[in-house]
């Protein structure tokens, strides 16, 4: 009995961290649409430039998620660059198909 709510316990956390993983990586997307929508120039320009915010709120998360004594695989300073060597290429490549499809949603056809 106990094992099985240990198991059911570390499903639900499994699954929890899958959602705020998806919803994190979906709003740069999302974002980048609405950015290449709603700007007047440089549509995609500023699209790319939400990846830096998006790096560095990682770092951040990941460093006070170590600092507070939690077990991190990229643990450190060194992590907190590890985690940011992956991040910002996965953001430009988000942010980039958020921008992308904003751009061509607005984008006039004709005259």
């Amino acid at each position: 009995m106990i094992v099985g709510s240990l198991v059911a316990a570390l499903s639900i956390n499994s699954a929890f961290s899958y959602i705020i993983s998806t919803l994190y990586f979906g709003s740069l997307v999302i974002g980048g649409i609405l950015t290449a929508s709603f700007a007047t120039s440089k549509k995609f320009v500023l699209a790319l430039m939400l990846s830096i915010p998006f790096t560095g709120v990682a770092v951040l998360i990941n460093t006070i998620h170590y600092f507070l004594g939690f077990a991190t695989d990229t643990p450190g300073i060194d992590g907190a660059m590890i985690v940011s060597m992956f991040f910002l290429p996965v953001g430009l490549l988000l942010s980039a198909i958020g921008g992308g499809i904003g751009w061509v949603a607005t984008r006039r056809i004709g005259p």
